[in-house]
């Protein structure tokens, strides 16, 4: 053997023992992210009896605050003795009727106490919790969903309504005009209206009778215009309500037409009603999967999950969406790097995770099924555990109590008017 040989041998055998030391190295890193991630006991947001409000934090969730979400514990079954009967759940409140005015009136007075819950604020609680309130009743446990209740038709009219807008989440203003217009003649009008904190919309009623969208060439003899009173980042505040509805009496002004519209007291405490109705329902469910050894390949992943119909998306997260194109469930890296496409081959993890956005899925239990159907598929297929935050073994008995308080916040949300997965459950849970 030449020296040359040897050489290259040597070379060789370095070369691999640095290879190995690394690839060690890097798994020894991630390991010990993965185990601060999943370290420590945290809250049963679905379980657990509500915090009080110090718990939750004294600060009013800020507009771009991110949302943040509580996982899930197994380890205690929901108590149903203490739960609420259904006749207590609280109900849809209805705007105060509302008085025709001129576009110089004043706004009338509320009409009474609103039903529903009392007005609140919403506390954002920490980690997954999407915003589940300090005085949130548990609900009573149902073996299935109930019907979704459809939200009665405006009082302002009783024309067919093709339109977005709806009195349960949104703030309305009618305006009745002179005579028609077209959408190109109050499209400056429109402009106008798109400085506020909450999406604002607006629908015409066109020569069918229905209340639909605004297009350049159509012709409306009616105005509707909406200021959404909630989403995820809370209500819609005084100030923005107040301005709105001086900015609809002005468009009355210049367009020589007269305004229905709600009380602006009315509005402001539906607006926190709703909030604090949102912050009840709006939860997220997580199901983990850790490595029990070996770190899971990123290739490995993408293939399980694709071969499920999940498809991972730009954000490095995998997606699974029904016949509608809406979303059932995520797939997604539990360790700070996303699972790129043009990277997902190089990526190796020890935990990832599997989400339900609650009140966006009109799907709920099957949904969780299924969720909890694949996380276990691929922890057999690639040696890992389905375990609940603190690293505890999610359980049949586990999963159960997880449809249970599913099927009570989707009994919740019908009772309300608001069907989860629903046009206005998306509207009002982004």
């Amino acid at each position: 053997m030449s020296e040359l040989h040897l050489s290259l041998i040597i070379i060789g055998l370095v070369f691999i023992a640095a290879v190995f030391l690394f690839n060690r190295w890097q798994e020894r890193k991630y390991r010990r992210q993965s185990e601060k991630m999943f370290r420590g006991e945290r809250q049963d947001v679905l379980f657990d009896e509500a915090p009080n409000k110090a718990n939750l934090g004294d600060h009013e969730p800020k507009d771009h605050e991110p949302r943040k979400r509580i996982e899930p514990s197994f380890s205690a079954s929901p108590s149903v003795a203490s739960a609420t009967p259904a006749s207590q759940m609280p109900k849809k409140p209805s705007p105060a009727h509302s008085v025709p005015t001129n576009s110089s009136a004043k706004s009338p007075p509320s009409g009474g106490p609103l039903s529903g819950n009392s007005a609140l604020g919403r506390k954002e609680p920490p980690l997954r919790s999407v915003g589940k309130s300090a005085s949130s009743a548990p609900v009573t446990s149902i073996a299935g969903r109930t019907e979704p209740t459809v939200a009665p038709a405006s009082t302002l009219d009783k024309t067919e309504r093709h339109g977005a807008i709806d009195e349960a989440i949104d703030l309305i203003g009618t305006i009745a005009l002179a005579q028609a217009v077209t959408g190109d003649s109050v499209k400056s009008l429109l402009v106008r209206a798109q400085t506020f904190g909450k999406p604002v919309h607006f629908e015409g009623l066109d020569d069918a009778g229905h209340w639909t969208e605004i297009a350049p060439a159509g012709h409306y003899r009616d105005l509707k215009s909406a200021l959404q009173l909630a989403d995820r980042r809370g209500p819609a505040s005084t100030a923005d309500v107040s301005r709105f509805i001086a900015l609809i009496k002005q468009f009355a002004t210049e367009l020589s037409g007269t305004v229905q519209m709600e009380a602006e007291d009315s509005a402001t405490i539906r607006a926190t009603e709703l909030d604090a109705f949102c912050a009840e329902v709006d939860v997220e469910i997580g199901v983990n999967l850790i490595a029990s050894e070996l770190a899971f390949a990123g290739t490995k992943l993408r293939a399980l999950a694709e071969s499920s119909g999940m498809k991972l998306n730009a954000d490095g997260v995998f997606h699974l969406v029904d016949e509608q194109g809406a979303s059932l469930f995520t797939l997604g890296n539990s360790e700070p790097r996303p699972l790129l496409p043009e990277h997902v081959k190089n990526i190796t993890t020890h935990g990832i995770t599997l989400l339900l956005d609650v009140p966006r899925s009109a799907h709920g239990v099957k949904a969780f099924d299924q969720m909890l159907k694949l996380g276990r598929h691929i922890a057999d297929s690639l040696g890992g555990d389905v375990v609940d935050d603190n690293r505890k073994p999610l359980t049949d008995a586990g999963a159960e109590s997880i449809r249970g308080q599913l099927r009570m916040i989707y009994q919740q949300m019908d009772g309300y008017g608001i069907p989860p997965g629903s046009a206005l459950a998306l509207r009002l849970f982004s």
